[in-house]
This record gives structure tokens, C-alpha cells and sequence, in this order.
């Protein structure tokens, strides 16, 4: 295998849909849905805080504001179609204040009205890296790519502002 190739080994028993679903990281809802062609919903079942450890400023210079214990439902036709369960982890008080007082969904918080994005961790013993992808809104609508070149930089541009305010 080249530096260049990505290959995800999973067992021959899962079908190809089933393995898309195994490696979607914060999109699930979104891959659900497009795979029905039906709206796929959220049903909070938990989202219970969880007392968090306070640590000494000296120790941590990124300290855990707020932490939860979540259990969702994603819904499709009446039918659950995955039931989700994570530790969710706040360290900026913009996203605390987003998730508390402006209803927004994890799955939201990787998103903008021009971008989308995550962010992953590649490591093994001896290098760390940390990686942040973003992608325009809209990319893979019919004839986006022909869209002019003024369109384009407007979501470059916001693609650029969010990486800056992201640093």
C-alpha cells in the first residue's frame, strides 16, 4: 500500500452501506437520511451532566467546562434506525454557550451556512498529526464545479475565516 492510499479493512459480513456507517464520524444522521431519501430525526433520550474533575489551571491549559453523558435515537419512518451513545466534552464556552442556551446539536456544531468540516487525529508511536478538513456547502450539487470563479471565492473565503477562528 502507498502513503498515498487509504484502505479500511472491515469484515467481509458487513455490506457496503454497513461499513459507510461504521466509519462515519459525526455525519451518520446525514448518510442515514440521504440512504432513505427521507428525513432521518433525533430523539434525545439523555443528556445528563456529568461532574467533572476540576483540574489546576498549571495542568491543563485547555480545562473541561462541562461534560455529558448522551443517548440519542436517530428516527426514520417511526423506525430507529441507530441508537447512539456518547461522552461529549466542551472545552470553549462558545460551543458550552451554543449546546445550552441555542439548541444547537452536535452534529451542528461541524457545520456553517458555507462549510463543513471535521477534525480527526492520525497518530502511532512517535508522530501526532492533527487534521482539519473543510468543504464547501453545495459541492456535490450538479454543476457546482462550473460555478464561477466569484462564487468560489466567497467560500474560500468562508472556509478561511473559519480556520482562523477555529485556531
Amino acid at each position: 500500500m502507498s502513503l498515498r492510499e487509504t484502505n479500511i479493512s472491515l469484515p467481509n459480513e458487513f455490506s457496503g452501506l454497513e461499513r459507510i456507517c461504521l466509519t462515519a464520524n459525526g455525519n451518520l444522521q446525514r448518510v442515514l437520511s440521504s440512504w432513505f431519501n427521507k428525513p432521518v430525526i433525533v430523539q434525545l433520550i439523555k443528556n445528563v451532566s456529568v461532574p467533572i474533575c476540576h483540574q489546576k489551571s498549571s495542568e491543563h491549559s485547555n480545562p473541561i467546562l462541562q461534560k455529558y453523558d448522551r443517548e440519542v435515537n436517530l428516527i426514520c419512518e417511526s423506525k430507529v434506525v441507530c441508537n447512539a451513545i456518547s461522552e461529549v466534552i466542551i472545552h470553549d464556552s462558545f460551543v458550552l454557550d451554543l449546546i445550552m442556551n441555542k439548541g444547537v446539536g452536535i452534529g451542528q456544531l461541524f457545520r456553517t451556512a458555507t462549510t463543513w468540516w471535521r477534525e480527526y487525529t492520525l497518530k502511532i508511536i512517535g508522530v501526532e498529526c492533527k487534521i482539519k478538513e473543510y468543504f464547501p456547502n453545495g459541492m456535490f450539487k450538479n454543476g457546482w464545479i462550473e460555478i464561477n470563479n466569484n462564487e468560489k471565492d466567497k467560500l474560500i473565503n468562508g472556509v478561511q475565516e473559519l480556520n482562523s477562528e477555529n485556531k
